[in-house]
Formats: structure tokens, sequence, C-alpha cells
């Protein structure tokens, strides 16, 4: 059970660390780009850059940790980001931007899939969800303190948090190698000791039996009935969320004059409202009103967040009105998952992963197209970012029987 908890605590750091280097970014990157002649569009397609690669390996690195072991592909996404902050804080020229994003979307992908089967490994069932509420805690503390790590060591140079960030991967690297024992029985990569699910070694002499495969079911496959809706609410609220952070610090420095410290704060804010939502208020609130009125509501909350983003005018209302937006996609988000996980006939692995390309996808589109508006008029990714979750949500309303799980009890559906 000891070495369980270690185990988990040098999960938690490395996932901390990868959420804090991606929060540093949120604030930073807009001043960072434009310090090299690029303009909003280059910042959508620098964002749609990380997305696009983690789309594509993230997957392939979940399936080489089956083969090879967790503990080198945590190892390798670990190493993959303090190589790409370091060359993002030593850049000189725009591509090797551009460049620092595709190597940490290949490599830097390899953390989260390894990581969540690594809990897989080593925590009963009965334990699991505590184990990925966790992780869950992890990412959003990161998502807390990178903005704000953003914005003060922003003040020593553009460059100085991108580089803080790379020490503290060096740093949370060098744990793992020493601290991180493997959890995969009969792990064939660098010769790691093999952890039981319990968290004590594994006797060689009586390996666990290989799992059965599992029938491979294409992603696109899944997308229909009541899966396709949530499919397409995930993405079009993933693709709100790109759009808004890519374009948001670049807004309110035309809108206001803020620099990165002051959006250090604001997203700092933002996290700190996520994390109280998804901590506080979602399972509540899904044992009220169940899955899917969570999830309009999410819905609603982040259509007025945005639409309202238009009608800043100080740094007060910025404040007021992101912690709005957040708190909308932070009940949303989980509220979907819920429902594909509930309503998914082939595996809740399948159309969970099925549902995160989505979101990958929104990701990609997000960025690329709030950076196009942008150029044509400020407001404009903010109005379009409302008008699709205005179509998510009336479709969530006009299909709202495919949205509705019945109780455990019984077919009559959660109480309202």
């Amino acid at each position: 059970m000891k070495a369980q908890r270690g185990s988990l605590a040098v999960l938690f750091g490395g996932l901390f660390v990868v959420m804090v280097g991606f929060g540093v970014i949120i604030p930073v990157l807009p001043f960072y780009v434009l310090h090299f002649g690029a303009t909003s569009v280059h910042l959508g397609l620098l964002m749609a850059t990380y997305s696009t690669m983690q789309f594509i390996f993230a997957p392939v690195w979940g399936a080489v940790s089956d083969r090879i072991g967790r503990k080198p592909v945590l190892l390798l996404g670990l190493g993959g980001f303090v190589v790409s902050f370091t060359v993002f804080a030593l850049a000189t020229r725009l591509w090797m931007l551009f460049a620092a994003r595709a190597l940490a979307g290949v490599l830097s992908s390899a953390t989260l899939p390894a990581a969540m089967a690594y809990i897989g490994d080593v925590t009963p069932e009965d334990q699991r969800g505590g184990g990925m509420g966790l992780l869950g805690a992890a990412m959003g503390l990161g998502m807390i303190f990178g903005p704000a790590i953003g914005g003060v060591f922003s003040r020593f140079g553009l460059q100085a948090p991108f580089a803080f960030s790379a020490a503290l991967a060096a740093a949370t690297l060098l744990a793992g190698v020493w601290l991180l024992p493997e959890s995969l029985p009969g792990a064939r990569g660098l010769g790691l000791r093999a952890v039981g699910a319990g968290g004590g070694p594994r006797p060689k002499t009586a390996p666990a039996p290989a799992p059965a495969p599992a029938r491979r079911v294409s992603r696109w496959a899944l997308a229909s009935g009541s899966l396709a809706l949530l499919f397409l609410l995930a993405f079009v609220v993933s693709f709100a969320i790109a759009g808004f952070e890519s374009t948001f610090a670049l807004y309110l420095n035309a809108r206001l004059g803020t620099g990165s410290d002051q959006m250090g704060l604001i997203f700092t804010v933002m996290g700190a409202v996520a994390v109280v939502a998804q901590g506080l208020l979602v399972s509540r609130l899904i044992r009220r009103l169940g899955e899917d009125r969570v999830a309009r509501l999410g819905l609603a909350l982040t259509l007025a967040g945005m639409a309202l983003t238009t009608r800043l005018g100080s740094l007060g209302s910025a404040i007021l009105f992101a912690s709005i937006f957040s708190l909308g996609n932070s009940l949303a988000r989980p509220a979907v998952s819920s429902l594909v996980s509930r309503k998914t006939e082939v595996g809740q692995g399948a159309a969970l992963g099925t549902m995160q390309s989505f979101d990958s996808l929104g990701r990609i589109a997000g960025p690329v197209w709030g950076g196009v508006a942008f150029r044509f008029y400020p407001g404009l990714p903010y109005w379009t970012g409302a008008a699709a979750l205005g179509l998510a949500l009336a479709a969530s309303l006009v299909w709202a029987p495919l949205l509705a799980v019945p109780a455990a009890g019984g077919a009559e559906g959660i109480p309202r």
C-alpha cells in the first residue's frame, strides 16, 4: 500500500507538471508569438499544431504502453516535455516555435494515456474512481498554478516561464526514474520491475495471464444515435474553449491594454472555478438533476460567458465573465463524459476514446478559426463560439430523449 501511494504521488506530480506547462502557455504565448512578428492566425495555427499531434499520437502511445510498460512511456512523455519547452525558451525564429509545439504534441501526449493505464494497473476496481480523481485533481491544480506562474515569471522575460517549466519537468523526470516502479505485469521495456494491483512486487514465477485482445472498433463507426449527439456536444464545447483560450489575451490587450501578468490572474481564477465546480458541484448536481440537465446547464452558462465577454469594460468584468464561462464548461464536460460512459454499448474505453478524438478535433479547429476570425473583428471568435454553443444547446433540447438515462432501479428515469 505504501508503494502504491508513492507511485500515485509520482504520477500526480507528473501530470501536475504537464498541466502547469500547458497553463503557463495560455497567458504568455500570445505575447511571445507577437514578439516574433506573428499574427493571431499564426497563434491559432501554433496551438492547433499541438492538438493535431496529440490527436494522432496519444492512442499510439497508449498501445505502446501495453507492450513495453507504463514507466518508459511516462518517462518519454516527460522527457519530450523538457526538450520541447527548452526549445521554446531558446527559440529565435517563428518556425522553431512550431517545431517545439509539434514535438510536444508527439512526445508529451504519451503522458496522460500511460498515466491512466498505470492507475488501472495498480488500483482495485473499487478504488479506481478515486485514483482517476487524483489525476483529475493534479490536472486541475496544474491549470490553477500554470497561468499564475506564467504571469509572474513573464516579468523576468517572456522566455522565463518556459525555462521554469522545463526545469520543473526535468526534476519530475528524475524523480520518476528513481521512484516510479513499473506497473504492468510482464512488461518488456527497459527491464523494469512489475507491480501488482496492490502496489507490491509480483513474483516472476507467477506472471499474470495476458488479457484477451479487445475487439477493435472504429472510432468513427461509434458516432451514431445518442453517441453522435454527445460527440457533437463534446466537439462544440472543446471548439469554444480552444477558440476562447487562443484569442482571449489578444482580445483583452486590444480592449483593456492588459499584459501577461493580468492574463495570468484571470486564467488562475478560471482554473480555481473549474476545480471547485468539478470537485464540489458536478456530482451533487448530477444526483439532483441528471447528466442531461447538467450538460444543458453547462452549455447555457458557457454560452452566456462567451457572449458577455464581448461586452466587458474592465478587468473585473473580464474576470467575472471568464469565470461564468469556466463554470459552464466545467459542468458540461464531465456530464457529457458520464453520458457517453452510460450510453455506450460497445465498451467504455472505445466510446470515451472516440469522445476524446472529437474533443481533440475541437481543439484543432477552435484556435485556427479563432485566429482567423480575430483578424477580421476581435469579437468575432466569441460571437461565433456563442452561436455554435447555442446550436448545440438547441440540439440537446430537440433530441432530449437521446440523452435521457433510466434510473438505476428502473425505467422511469432520474427523478426530476
